[in-house]
């Protein structure tokens, strides 16, 4: 998922979140603290930092907020993405990226052996405390991004929104992952339209290529993977229960 130029961590989070919770045989449970979900939301985050190099080394696009402070620094020391990276400055770009190799096995070992410490001091954070300080972190950092009180009132009026949602039982992961992605969808959407305009079936362009083919056939099994699913759970009852009857 990093390696989608313009995506990032917050997506990733949420596909990994989805996806984690079909899987699961408790998916009710997600919500509460789980620890299926808090380790698949943290995993992708983790892995989505290596990930997100790929479009910002070779294409200049930052995958991650963070990503675009290193473009800033590549671009201030003459660096520029692309071929020239990996010829001109190979010796400096494939050491950053045999840094970031080890500084994931140096993760390994201090997530092993500090995971438990961490764990123990955020769960004994008493909640008058630690709700205030998200809080504040929450306002702080969106004012920071575009230092405007407008998307501070928008976040709290999203949040409020977001709650009532989840009330009234309406996942908000769904949600907000057409809100990040829908732009991106529809840039897409209509470039390979206007490309396809010299043809007589532009729609047909959507599958030309392999990797598109691919994409829409693995797009469409993960949306009838539940109902398959709840297929397969009905026909085992089915066959179990002749059974049951037998044995009485």
């Amino acid at each position: 998922m990093a390696i989608i130029p313009g995506a990032g961590g917050n997506i990733a989070n949420l596909v990994a979140y989805n996806e984690a919770k079909r899987a699961s045989k408790h998916p009710e449970k997600f919500g509460t603290g789980l620890p299926e979900g808090l380790v698949a939301t943290e995993s992708s985050n983790n892995v989505t930092v290596a990930g997100s190099m790929v479009p910002l080394l070779t294409l200049g696009i930052p995958g991650a907020p963070p990503d675009a402070v290193i473009l800033g620094v590549l671009m201030l020391h003459g660096l520029r993405p692309g071929i020239e990276l990996f010829t001109v400055s190979g010796q400096l770009t494939y050491g950053f990226i045999l840094s970031m190799a080890l500084s994931a096995m140096v993760m390994v070992p201090v997530g092993l052996l500090g995971g438990r410490l961490i764990y123990k001091v955020i769960f004994k954070t008493p909640y008058y405390f630690l709700v205030p300080t998200i809080a504040l972190a929450t306002i702080l950092g969106t004012y920071g991004v575009r230092n405007s009180h407008t998307d501070v009132v928008l976040m709290l009026v999203l949040g409020t929104l977001g709650h009532l949602l989840k009330q009234l039982g309406v996942a908000p992961a769904p949600v907000v992952l057409g809100l990040i992605l829908g732009n991106i969808a529809e840039m897409g959407y209509v470039q390979t339209i206007f490309s396809g305009q010299a043809s007589q079936y532009p729609f047909l362009k959507l599958f030309e290529s392999g990797l598109s083919q691919i994409l829409i056939a693995m797009t469409v099994l993960s949306a009838a993977w539940p109902y398959l699913l709840a297929l397969r759970q009905r026909i085992q009852a089915r066959k179990a229960s002749p059974t049951e009857d037998r044995h009485e």
